[in-house]
């Protein structure tokens, strides 16, 4: 057995970890723009654009950043779709005490029956 084989059966061993769906078309999509739009704001290829949108490359933090920014949004929002807030978007401009409030509201319904 060779080492491409060996390092072939480690690898298949490990656990499959889907990435979570990004709405960047759907993003854009919703800021009316086009993926030239966005290509020329950050300085890409169309196509590069078009394999993030399809989910073919996997974003690192400072594209999904600049993706954001382009389409005026936060990036934890392109985990969500557009019509659909998510709590960190609804919560991000409310008065500190709201935001507590929110936040105590939420851990009660975490809470584990006992």
């Amino acid at each position: 057995m060779g080492w491409q084989t060996v390092a072939m059966k480690k690898q298949s061993r490990r656990p499959q970890v889907r990435p979570r769906k990004l709405y960047l078309a759907e993003r854009r999509k919703a800021a009316g723009l086009r993926q030239i739009d966005i290509a020329q704001k950050l300085k890409k290829d169309v196509n590069t654009i078009a394999s993030w949108e399809r989910g073919e490359i996997l974003l690192g933090e400072i594209t999904l950043a600049e993706y954001a920014e382009s389409v005026g949004c936060e990036p934890d929002e392109l985990y969500y779709p557009p019509d659909v807030p998510n709590a960190n978007a609804l919560l991000r401009d409310q008065p500190k005490d709201v935001q507590d409030q929110a936040i105590n509201v939420l851990r009660a319904l975490i809470k584990p029956n006992k």
